[in-house]
């Protein structure tokens, strides 16, 4: 897609993929957001001083960037997105699950789950992105894609500023809770996702699309990812 004409509009606008990928970074990108903003005070409402809930974070985010390099050099390997978008919002919900039921457990207990919470939130945000930008062809719509899809994602931000209300400490039953439905509003999106590229990539098998190859000469060189040759990574 090397024309920006009125056919690469529609095909951009009117493209699945980009909304859902959109919807999916929103809600697997609240993780990020809600640690970012809330770590160290989620950290002193354990118990731990000020200074030692700054330390107390830097071993969730060591053991969280081994995670990403490796779970991203594993999809390489595997040229598999899908399943690991969906391993981080299953990690993700035991944090989660932990933090939201954590009336009696102890100090270590609450710590360990926020391992799994940022472990599982951070390697599926940068899945998102690189998802859509596998299955979106031609400089064009990669360029609308990727602006739109951090445009709705980071509208994620305004709410997860809002959600751990001070009144709800220790618990924060309302930041917690949110965070665990975003992060299945991005499940969710992501297995939309996937289920539409697969019927289509089946459809392109079997020459579904094919008669696309009639069209003028000019728009079968700029269709993009909706050319019939293209396949769509899972």
């Amino acid at each position: 897609m090397d024309t920006l004409n009125k056919q690469a509009y529609k095909l951009i606008f009117r493209d699945f993929k980009i909304w859902l990928g959109s919807l999916l970074y929103l809600g697997v990108g609240a993780t990020g957001y809600s640690l970012v903003f809330f770590m160290p005070t989620i950290l002193v409402e354990f118990g731990w001083k000020a200074r030692a809930a700054q330390v107390h974070s830097i071993p969730v985010y060591a053991v969280t960037l081994v995670a990403m390099i490796l779970v991203a050099y594993v999809s390489d390997r595997c040229r598999h997105r899908y399943g690991f978008i969906i391993l981080g919002c299953s990690l993700a919900t035991v944090g989660y699950g932990i933090l939201l039921a954590q009336e009696g457990l102890s100090r270590d207990v609450k710590y360990g789950a926020l391992f799994f919470a940022s472990v599982g939130g951070y390697i599926a945000t940068p899945m998102a992105l690189a998802w859509l930008a596998n299955n979106i062809s031609g400089h064009w719509k990669r360029a609308f894609g990727a602006g739109i899809q951090v445009t709705v994602g980071n509208i994620v931000g305004v709410v997860s500023a809002n959600v751990f209300l001070e009144r709800e400490a220790p618990r924060y039953q309302t930041g917690y809770g949110t965070a665990l439905a975003l992060n299945w509003l991005g499940g969710l999106a992501a297995t939309a996702m996937v289920v539409g590229m697969w019927l289509e990539n089946r459809k392109r098998d079997a020459g579904g699309r094919d008669y696309r190859f009639s069209r003028p000469e000019e728009e079968v060189r700029n269709m993009g990812d909706d050319h019939p040759s293209f396949r769509f990574t899972l």
